[in-house]
């Protein structure tokens, strides 16, 4: 058991990057009073989530949880820098 858990931990290293990313930007964004953009962000990953899951879990096993998990977080952490990129506040 220890050793599935440490091979998920290691893949969640990227993860936990673009989820601290995307969390530090999400924050700056709201202290600007630009909500609802962030939000509708991370609510879409929910369901892009579940369908990484469904697609890579029968490929992967427990490591395609991980595998969406990175991806998700990426993609969040990527529409919120683009969103941010076109906003003229900045």
């Amino acid at each position: 058991m220890a050793l599935i858990a440490g091979h998920y931990i290691r893949g969640m290293f990227p993860g936990l990057l673009f989820m601290g990313l995307f969390d530090a930007n999400k924050t700056f964004l709201n202290s600007m009073d630009e909500a609802v953009a962030p939000t509708v962000i991370q609510a879409c990953g929910i369901p892009m989530h579940f369908i990484w899951c469904t697609v890579l879990t029968p490929l992967y096993g427990y490591m395609g949880v991980c595998y969406s998990m990175n991806i998700t977080y990426f993609t969040l952490l990527a529409g919120l820098s683009i969103y941010s990129g076109y906003l003229g506040k900045i």
